[in-house]
């Protein structure tokens, strides 16, 4: 009797420690494992001049620091704007090599516009529209690159940011007063409405700007 009862203790023993053994490995397994989307901070990190001035522009007028914005994962109206404004900075960045693409490949830059908004209805202003903006602005930047021209806009930038956007959206509505200094500081514009901030971001297009 006493003898079954000892190899029942010694059973529920091993059980026990098997299971707590499992649970560790789990969690372990859990912490290591990252989906193919999600966002990666490490894609983002800035390594040139110009991108440290910018994230400092950006930091000075928000108040506060871009990074640990992403790394906190805030679902905020500040998080939203700051990403807009931010891609708006990189769309513009793409300016200087027009010159470059008319001389070498004989397209101006208006109808280098017309190509990478071919696609892009800025009626429709979704997510999915600015996705594809980014989209093209990597394709962009992958052309610049094939014809041995290096860009300031990193494909993994515009990655990180095409996913921060597919995660959180874009914020709607009326633009709070702060929040239109923010911008005017940023891009020196100032816009009443969100929907008018994504249609200038499509379209670097000033005609549905509001100016007040």
């Amino acid at each position: 009797m006493r003898y079954n009862l000892l190899i029942t203790i010694i059973v529920i023993v091993l059980i026990t420690q098997a299971f707590f053994l499992f649970l560790m490995n789990y969690k372990k397994m859990n912490l290591n494992f990252r989906p193919s989307n999600e966002i990666k901070i490490k894609d983002y990190m800035p390594n040139e001049k110009n991108d440290l001035l910018t994230q400092k522009n950006i930091q000075n007028v928000l108040g506060y620091n871009w990074i640990e914005l992403i790394k906190s994962g805030n679902n905020s109206e500040q998080a939203k704007l700051s990403s807009l404004l931010y891609l708006y900075k990189e769309t513009n960045r793409t300016d200087v090599y027009f010159n470059y693409v008319k001389k070498s490949f004989g397209i101006s830059k208006t109808e280098w516009n017309e190509l990478r908004l071919a696609s892009i209805d800025t009626r429709n202003l979704t997510k999915q529209n600015t996705v594809r903006s980014i989209d093209n602005l990597i394709k962009i930047n992958k052309f610049f690159k094939e014809k041995g021209l290096d860009t300031s806009v990193t494909t993994n930038r515009l990655n990180f940011l095409m996913q921060f956007i597919n995660k959180y959206g874009l914020p709607q509505g009326r633009i709070t007063s702060n929040y239109r200094d923010v911008v005017y500081e940023v891009v020196n514009i100032r816009v009443t409405d969100y929907s008018d901030l994504v249609r200038l971001l499509l379209t670097k297009s000033g005609d549905f700007v509001k100016r007040v």
